[in-house]
């Protein structure tokens, strides 16, 4: 499996770069801010998560701690949306790799007969 998986991944890439624009845009100028190990433990959040927001901010505590609370909030965010968009992405190169699949055997054979004809 890895053999054809390793012939179908660059050409369904390649071809879905080629068909699809928005696999073509650059990265947001600020993904390493809420990418990496170092950001790996913030929570993934929905949309709900403003209401939980607001319903803190109106309690106790200091500024310093609702301005961290809301910049990490803001972080996770913009992590939980790129790794949406990523997902969708790898989604769109995969169904490519399906589509290629037959293609992609049939190279394996054309390989496979040359192999043994070069033993014989």
């Amino acid at each position: 499996m890895n053999h054809l998986s390793a012939l179908q991944v660059p050409q369904a890439l390649a071809a879905s770069i080629t068909e699809d624009e928005s696999l073509r845009q650059s990265l947001p100028p600020d993904y390493l801010s809420f990418n990496g190990v170092a950001h790996s433990d913030l929570p993934p959040v929905d949309d709900d998560d403003d209401d939980e927001e607001e319903e803190e901010e109106e309690g106790d505590g200091n500024k310093e701690e609702k301005t961290r609370a809301s910049e990490e909030l803001a972080l996770a965010k913009a992590r939980t949306s790129f790794r949406a968009r990523l997902q969708n992405h790898l989604e769109t190169v995969m169904e490519q790799c399906l589509e290629l699949a037959d293609g992609a055997a049939d190279q394996m054979a054309k390989r496979y007969d040359e192999r043994v004809r070069d033993c014989t």
